[in-house]
């Protein structure tokens, strides 16, 4: 992170997909988020550079134009903001991150992430991100305060010496074994229609390799609450195992059931029953622990972030448990 922050300046490369529309149509489109007068005010403006030069919302667009403008003055969606450090020592930030809440800028996020946020509240800090949640999970994130340090622990997590627990609600009664051990490949799905959804495969050269360890913690309502120890950190590797499985994570509009219900929610359309399907507005997906060898060389260290609110009274509005045996406070795999 910096301590001074410059304007965000935005490039976009135009697709195939989106030769031969209007300037106009494609920002509606590619930010579903924004609302079409804040770019008519941009480009009103002379906010926009097509090409190097200034220009209309009219204008008709070609694969591969390039497209650059500030977005410091764009709306962003809301987030939840409230986070809470866990560990601070000379060369570590530990905090729990809120859900939704990107950690990086992406897309239309930029003031609305944990970089901008804790670089607001610790001006005093350049801070490294060392790990990624996506927006709608919850839990852990670890930061370096400087860059050896970062690049120390970033060693760590490509080891597989990271040791992760995470917390889900899934949907349906999830086998009631002492640990489910999943394995396989992860690559980009073949059939959906969401071009960045991946998909487990069980073809061990097909793609990267993954492993995720699943215990039953609670059963209630027809969903189940697990304890979940990733051994590889794929992209969406919790989330696409337990699509694989037949038990999507509670509010996880990408691996749901039905696709079309993520193209909704980009767009603001998601319907009251969408709603009451999905039961949570974010999926029921937390980082629960950490641990690390500390890169200062002070011996394993670890990290726990309770069950988010939101979670909690999802679950305890569920009607009467049946107990799988495990300690409530229990967040990690063996």
């Amino acid at each position: 992170m910096k301590k001074v922050h410059r304007p965000r300046a935005a490039m976009l490369t135009i697709p195939e997909s989106a030769a031969g529309w209007t300037l106009i149509r494609y920002l509606g489109h590619r930010f579903a988020t924004v609302p079409l007068a804040a770019w008519e005010r941009k480009l009103q403006t002379g906010g926009m550079q097509w090409n190097g030069r200034t220009v209309a919302g009219d204008l008709t667009l070609a694969a591969g134009d390039q497209l650059r403008f500030l977005a410091d003055d764009l709306p962003e969606p809301p987030v939840a903001s409230e986070i809470q450090v866990l560990y601070e020592d000379e060369v570590l930030l530990v905090v729990d991150k809120p859900a939704p809440l990107p950690v990086h800028p992406h897309g239309s996020y930029y003031r609305h992430t944990l970089w901008w946020l804790l670089a607001g509240s610790r001006p005093d800090l350049d801070l490294f991100p060392v790990n990624r949640l996506d927006r709608e999970t919850s839990g852990i994130v670890l930061l370096a305060k400087d860059g050896k340090t970062a690049a120390r622990l970033q060693l760590q997590f490509a080891a597989a010496t990271v040791r992760k627990g995470y917390l889900a609600i899934v949907e349906g009664d999830f086998p009631q074994t002492d640990r489910l051990r999943v394995e396989g490949s992860m690559g980009e799905d073949p059939i959906g229609a969401v071009r960045y959804r991946k998909r487990l495969l069980p073809a061990p050269a097909a793609g990267p390799p993954c492993r995720t360890d699943f215990s039953l913690r609670e059963k209630r309502g027809g969903r189940s609450m697990l304890c979940i120890r990733p051994h590889t950190g794929r992209q969406h590797q919790i989330r696409a195992t337990l699509k694989y499985l037949g038990h999507p994570v509670v509010g996880d509009k990408l691996y749901c059931r039905d696709e079309s219900l993520f193209q909704r929610f980009l767009t603001e359309r998601l319907t009251e029953a969408d709603k009451r399907l999905l039961g949570m507005q974010r999926q029921a997906l937390h980082a629960a622990t950490l641990e690390i060898d500390h890169p200062g060389g002070q011996g394993r260290i670890g990290f726990e972030a309770p069950l988010p609110e939101d979670m909690r009274l999802f679950w305890q509005a569920l009607p009467t448990a049946a107990r799988a045996g495990l300690p409530f406070g229990a967040a990690g795999v063996e």
